[in-house]
């Protein structure tokens, strides 16, 4: 047989076996678009071979993983001593807002940490990139702490208040794009705070003082920058 004859030969056979199918799920597909990363089902029509189908529609990125880091704030509490209070921030901002609030000695230094990370706007616009399962990222919601009083609590509507911190989006389903570190409110025994941590019990001033019947209200982001070892383990007051 002639060259171009066993030319058209392979070519109706590669036709053959991935017309009108399906793109796979990502494990079973492999990459796509020059490798740059796996090619997902969404519904896309194979007509050739595998860039051919990423290329009719299929999403090049993870289906629910974690944003990059350039895309996330770090979610500081700081702590007042004298008054046993916390409030909390993720921008520049932000901190304003809670040294302006009308409660003085909130410290950036020693009193201070990282609950993890929430996610930028920036980020949010284009979490589809790496979290492509729309399912998912219906969890992802924008997240305010309002001043109650002398506490700060979370809301995850948006308040329209000059005392409402704005901290970006959260996760309310544990990993829905990544989002691994759950957050639990806890009542302090010697002050009117309100503290956002995943385990305190071994801290004196909140131990067995968890609201809502131990509810996680939302889940963060890993910032690698972050060290929060302490409020891990519940240390932290």
């Amino acid at each position: 047989p002639s060259t171009m004859f066993l030319y058209l030969l392979l070519l109706a056979s590669l036709l053959g076996s991935t017309y009108g199918q399906s793109c796979k799920p990502q494990n079973e597909l492999g990459p796509c678009m020059g490798g740059a990363a796996p090619c997902l089902d969404i519904g896309a029509t194979c007509l050739a071979d595998l860039q051919t189908c990423c290329a009719q529609g299929a999403v090049c990125g993870g289906k629910n993983d974690p944003p990059t880091q350039a895309d996330l704030w770090d979610l500081r509490y700081y702590y007042n001593r004298a008054k046993v209070l916390h409030a909390f921030s993720a921008t520049p901002e932000g901190y304003e807002q809670i040294q302006n609030n009308g409660i003085r000695g909130y410290t950036s230094k020693a009193d201070e940490g990282s609950l993890g990370a929430t996610l930028s706007d920036d980020g949010f616009a284009k979490l589809a990139e790496v979290c492509s399962d729309q399912a998912e990222r219906d969890n992802i919601k924008k997240l305010w702490f309002v001043k109650s009083g002398q506490a700060y609590r979370h809301s995850f509507e948006d308040p329209k208040s000059t005392d409402a911190v704005y901290v970006g989006y959260v996760s309310l389903k544990q990993n829905a794009c990544g989002a691994i570190w759950p957050k639990k409110r806890w009542a302090c025994a010697v002050s009117a705070d309100m503290m956002y941590a995943g385990d305190l019990s071994k801290n004196t001033w909140y131990a067995g003082r968890q609201q809502d019947g131990g509810k996680v209200h939302f889940w963060l982001w890993e910032f690698e920058e972050a060290k929060r070892n302490k409020q891990r383990n519940g240390t932290i007051c």
